[in-house]
């Protein structure tokens, strides 16, 4: 069997929400499990120490891990932009070179620095705290965009406009996603480009 876990990267571990998920998760001890990563900067990442000991309790090992390079969308410390010719066409080539080494099931698993899974850990136990700090500017027209896609279904709307509940993961998807900018993070985000991937439907996104 081949079980593969494919995410982003939040302060350089696991997403909440996907941590959670492999803790509740059954494993044949017998598959090939993978983990690719996405991040602004693959070679600072925590997620596979993370994600290897999460396996490791339950009795199951991670085979296989790598992380590639994507448009940094966590808006508050970076101005994103989108991804170019180039950059796609590196993605691609690295993507064919993954698929290649997990149908080999091939043994590697991306080094890590131990001091780098301090900072996930204390994320992890704040970031549904931060959430206080996003503000709503009046060109919100309350379409609920924003509510749609919160993969932790934090966000409800509330007299018109979106209101956060304490579940948040700082994933900044509503800012990103907003197509009247109308959302920010304090006011550090003002100023700053907003990023979707255009390989990605946006009805495909909402459905989920």
């Amino acid at each position: 069997d081949f079980i593969g876990i494919v995410s982003p990267v939040y302060s350089l571990g696991l997403p909440k929400i996907v941590s959670e998920f492999l803790k509740k998760s059954d494993f044949n001890k017998n598959s090939y499990i993978f983990l690719i990563l996405t991040a602004g900067n693959p070679a600072v990442t925590a997620a596979v120490t993370e994600a290897k000991t999460i396996l490791k309790k339950k009795g199951v090992y991670l085979s296989y891990s790598t992380a590639v390079q994507m448009p940094d969308n966590a808006i508050l410390f970076f101005n994103p932009v989108q991804q170019s010719i180039e950059e796609k066409a590196e993605f691609d080539i690295k993507l064919a070179q993954i698929s290649s080494s997990i149908l080999k099931k091939e043994n590697f698993l991306k080094s890590e620095f131990k001091l780098f899974t301090i900072l996930p850990y204390f994320f992890k136990l704040f970031s549904n705290k931060l959430d206080r700090f996003f503000k709503v500017n009046s060109s919100c027209t309350g379409c609920h965009l924003c509510e749609k896609a919160c993969p932790v279904k934090n966000i409800t709307i509330v007299n018109n406009s979106p209101h956060w509940n304490r579940k948040c993961e700082l994933c900044f998807g509503c800012i990103n996603i907003c197509p009247s900018k109308s959302i920010n993070y304090t006011n550090g985000t003002k100023s700053k480009n907003r990023y979707i991937n255009q390989n990605v439907d946006l009805k495909e996104l909402l459905k989920n």
